[in-house]
């Protein structure tokens, strides 16, 4: 089923999961009305939630630092959910991280890894609480986080079992059909 909401449109995936096409595939779990997003993009979906049956976003997972990946969450000081990221992405997403970043890369007269990939500025408030080869359990699924590093230097992949099938999330690693962008 589709739903066709300006230039980010939903996508049903499976029964309570629901993908948006935004700056990047952003998956979002319904689990009776709480929502778990993994990757958020530019964000402009969030106003769909309600159309999919999601009255509060609870959780977002980002696989990895890329601007594609998060920059909608530059918008807001603060958002009414949690933001979790891979252990090691504070170099690339918090504010302390960022700055110290740009200037080690300006000291050592190197252009920043990958600037077109990293965010201008710090988001605050990021648990940086995933590490590879662990696991959290919401609302009675478990969410596994496997470190896949090559895209990013931190970058995971999650796998949940949902409807009886295994589902993998590896952010935009691989892309559209399986085009793999970096493979190191």
């Amino acid at each position: 089923m589709k739903q066709s909401h300006g230039k980010c449109r939903a996508i049903q995936i499976t029964p309570n999961l629901w993908c948006f096409k935004d700056t990047c595939n952003v998956f979002v779990f319904n689990f009776a009305g709480h929502g778990v997003a993994i990757d958020f993009g530019s964000g402009r979906w969030l106003n769909q939630l309600p159309a999919i049956g999601i009255s509060n976003l609870d959780h977002v997972f980002l696989t990895h630092h890329h601007a594609d990946q998060c920059s909608g969450l530059l918008r807001r000081k603060s958002w009414p959910f949690i933001i979790h990221a891979p252990a090691g992405e504070d170099q690339y997403l918090s504010p302390a991280g960022l700055k110290q970043y740009y200037h080690t890369m300006a000291k050592m007269n190197h252009t920043p890894y990958c600037l077109y990939a990293t965010i201008p500025r710090g988001i605050k408030a990021i648990l940086y609480d995933i590490s590879g080869n662990s696991e959290k359990v919401l609302y009675g699924y478990c969410f596994r986080f496997v470190l896949t590093p090559g895209h990013g230097p931190n970058a995971i992949s999650i796998i949940v079992k949902h409807n009886d099938k295994h589902l993998a999330f590896c952010g935009d690693a691989v892309f559209a059909e399986g085009k793999i962008w970096e493979p190191y």
